[in-house]
């Protein structure tokens, strides 16, 4: 499905969220459609988005977004490829936060490839929600160390989810070869880890 989207020169914030159960057939909320939304939005500061259609956005010229600061994405179904690509055709100077939420398979699917242009970051939080129908939940430090490797300027990370373990804590204390620095998330000072337990999802590993 395309859309014509007019320009909103104008526009600073935006949510679009789909909230209850189904996805109204006239709405195709994909990766492509949120990286055409951006095109007309080229002085937003804010936006929230859900992606239920986890496409991957074409390789394109990279869209300078000069004043969104705050992204939230929502991912419903699929894997870390759909926001990867997606962060690979746009420039992103000055954003500040980045909020994740998806589910735990989405975790266990792919490695980063294209966050290079978080290297402003300051905040992050990940949010993985777990159902009942969950897979089974393993701890995989390396897809997080690759999104973390491209965060140099993190100052708070906050991350919500039931794979959380000490291997993420030793991801984090990790240190550069000669033992000079962390090797991710150098200049952190502020950390949440907070594992779900839940009655109704399959057991996480153990710490």
């Amino acid at each position: 499905v395309s859309h014509n989207l007019l320009a909103l020169d104008n526009l600073k914030t935006a949510t679009l969220l789909i909230i209850g159960a189904g996805t109204p057939k006239t709405i195709t909320m994909s990766t492509t459609y949120f990286f055409q939304f951006l095109h007309c939005t080229p002085r937003i500061t804010c936006v929230d988005y859900t992606i239920v259609l986890a496409d991957s956005v074409l390789p394109a010229p990279k869209l300078l977004m000069t004043d969104l600061h705050t992204l939230i994405i929502r991912l419903t179904s699929g894997g870390f490829e759909a926001p990867d690509s997606l962060l690979q055709n746009l420039d992103l100077p000055s954003l500040d936060t980045l909020e994740l939420d998806f589910s735990n398979e989405a975790v266990q699917t792919w490695r980063w490839k294209n966050a290079s242009g978080l290297q402003t970051l300051r905040k992050l939080t990940l949010r993985c929600s777990v159902t009942a129908s969950s897979g089974p939940i393993e701890d995989v430090p390396e897809g997080l160390r690759s999104l973390l490797q491209c965060t140099p300027a993190l100052e708070e990370l906050h991350m919500y989810s039931n794979c959380i373990s000490s291997k993420t804590l030793s991801l984090l204390s990790s240190r550069t070869p000669g033992g000079f620095g962390c090797d991710v998330c150098p200049v952190l000072e502020s950390l949440s880890l907070i594992r779900h337990v839940s009655t109704n999802a399959i057991p996480s590993i153990a710490p």
